[in-house]
């Protein structure tokens, strides 16, 4: 009977261990959900870029907190450049057009009834021929802006599409793109450095 009964107070001791280590166990895995088909409630905060761009670098990590106006990231601006640099040329061009619409219209002054002598008519063309030749000037300066704005822009052109082979030449390293993909930006380099 003593046997007996002292197997009962150790059978006591070994239960609580296991109806502890029970609720122990179903605590631990109570947090973890398992399914086959489910649906996450979160709040979605998409992030939309107002311009394109190749991102230089990236200023936060996943799931941080950030304040509105802080720098998420930062866009390589050789783009924009060049198409700066294509606009100005653009309107450099379009006021050179403006300067010689503007040279090419005849230049008349004669009054309705007024009579023009011979000495006075040959002083009015001389100046309109001073005007006419100001005027050329005025126009070959503006089409030598034109055109020198036309060069900086194929110049940073062909810096661009330096830089974008320098890039593709890691990367064909690394066979990490093709033949091809690499021979595309050698080939536009080599196309804007003759335009230049």
């Amino acid at each position: 009977m003593a046997k007996l009964y002292r197997a009962k107070w150790l059978l006591i001791p070994v239960v609580l261990i296991l109806i502890v280590g029970a609720y122990a166990g179903w605590q631990y895995l109570s947090h973890w959900e398992t399914t086959d088909d489910a649906q996450v409630d979160g709040h979605i905060h998409p992030v939309n870029a107002k311009v394109g761009g190749t991102v230089l670098s990236v200023h936060v990590v996943e799931n941080q907190k950030v304040e509105a106006g802080t720098i998420l990231a930062q866009l390589d601006a050789r783009d924009y450049e060049v198409a700066v640099a294509h606009a100005e040329a653009d309107l450099a061009q379009a006021q050179a057009g403006v300067v010689a619409a503007r040279a090419g219209v005849p230049v008349a002054s004669s009054t309705a009834g007024a009579q023009i002598t011979s000495s006075e008519a040959i002083a009015e063309r001389a100046k309109a021929g001073v005007n006419v030749a100001e005027k050329d000037v005025a126009a070959a300066e503006a089409k030598l802006n034109a055109a020198q704005a036309h060069v900086r822009e194929e110049q940073a052109n062909a810096a661009k599409a330096a830089r974008d082979v320098e890039r593709m030449k890691m990367l064909i390293a690394k066979d990490e793109i093709s033949q091809q993909q690499y021979d595309a930006p050698v080939t536009g380099a080599e196309a804007a450095s003759a335009a230049v």
